[in-house]
């Protein structure tokens, strides 16, 4: 009875996972055939909390903070499914690897019309840098696999990136988050 019931856990995870990658695949697609996308005005700050509350749960079991660093805020015209795709992106990479009990700080620049996200982390390796936004690239293959992540979610936000003509960059310290 447990071989069939642990059998039947890991075909769901299985099938779960296989479900998320062929989400992701077809999500690449669209964006690479340049579909046309709903633009509407989104505002940055509003719409990053409602990200932060979608994903309470995982960093309440990490024991993670998400803090803004400062009261700046600006809208953006873009769709709201590839704004909200993009920055979920981003913070589950900066939970899933973070330290426990770490701290995720958003900084929100009006001025220069940007926003950042830093962890405090594991960290990626300078060599990793550069291809981490391939598809199935991971820097930590374990934890990304434990995590069921599908190796495409940096794609999918490059790919957003390049669509809007937007720009993302990385800097990273082993051991000191990114």
């Amino acid at each position: 009875k447990e071989e069939i019931d642990n059998a039947i856990d890991k075909s769901i995870n299985d099938a779960s996972r296989m479900k998320k990658i062929i989400f992701d695949m077809l999500e690449l697609s669209s964006l690479e055939n340049e579909m046309l996308r709903p633009i509407t005005l989104i505002n940055i700050k509003g719409t990053l909390k409602e990200i932060i509350t979608s994903l309470e749960v995982e960093t309440e079991k990490r024991g993670l903070k998400i803090l803004f660093a400062n009261d700046d805020d600006f809208d953006i015209r873009m769709n709201k499914d590839d704004f909200e795709r993009l920055f979920k992106n981003l913070i589950e990479n900066a939970i899933i690897y973070n330290k426990p009990n770490g701290c995720i700080t958003i900084n929100i620049d009006r001025n220069k019309r940007s926003v950042s996200i830093k962890d405090e982390g594991i960290g990626i390796k300078e060599e990793d840098i550069s291809r981490i936004f391939e598809r199935f690239y991971r820097v930590d293959k374990a934890r990304s696999r434990r995590e069921s992540g599908t190796g495409l979610g940096l794609a999918i936000v490059k790919h957003i990136c390049e669509y809007y003509d937007y720009k993302i960059t990385v800097q990273s310290t082993i051991n000191f988050g990114s």
